[in-house]
């Protein structure tokens, strides 16, 4: 769920570290799509918003549970590209030598979320500053805000806005 707009306990799984990784995105689009089914069977609004809730705290609980543990241990470099975890290269240059095990921040936002399934443009969007990734990845009256030459009493006044 993007963004976070309030903590949310993940739901237990049983600990799946010897799943491999395409093993538990085909997992996660079987159930995509049968969320997607569902809901597009259902003509009661209040069975669709269900539905979604139910979309939204699967996902929660895979990316928690079965998305980031596979990507622990895998290396950052900042021209880090791999879209598998611990494995992959990042681009040759006179500086660097083939590394197959490492990522950058923005590629493994990116490649997570395009893993997950959203139709995102990974290579485009990797590559921009974080607040842009930010604005392009959420609605326009998200919690996103400037905190520029602002007091800390404004910004705590804005967070707990948002947060109610």
């Amino acid at each position: 769920m993007l963004p976070f707009s309030r903590a949310r306990k993940s739901q237990k799984t049983k600990d799946i570290s010897y799943v491999p990784y395409q093993k538990r995105l085909e997992q996660i689009e079987i159930k995509r799509e049968e969320f997607s089914s569902q809901f597009n069977l259902s003509n009661d609004k209040s069975e669709q918003s269900r539905i979604l809730q139910s979309s939204r705290d699967f996902l929660y609980d895979k990316l928690l549970n079965g998305i980031f543990p596979a990507w622990y241990g895998t290396e950052w470099h900042f021209q880090g590209i791999t879209d598998k975890p611990k494995t992959g290269e990042f681009p040759i240059t006179a500086q660097s030598k083939v590394d197959t095990n490492r990522i950058a921040c923005g590629y493994f936002i990116t490649r997570i979320l395009s893993d997950l399934g959203f139709k995102i443009k990974v290579y485009k969007l990797a590559q921009q500053p974080a607040t842009l990734m930010i604005k392009n990845l959420t609605p326009k009256e998200s919690w996103i805000f400037s905190s520029n030459h602002e007091s800390v009493q404004n910004i705590k006044m804005k967070i707990r806005e948002i947060n109610t």
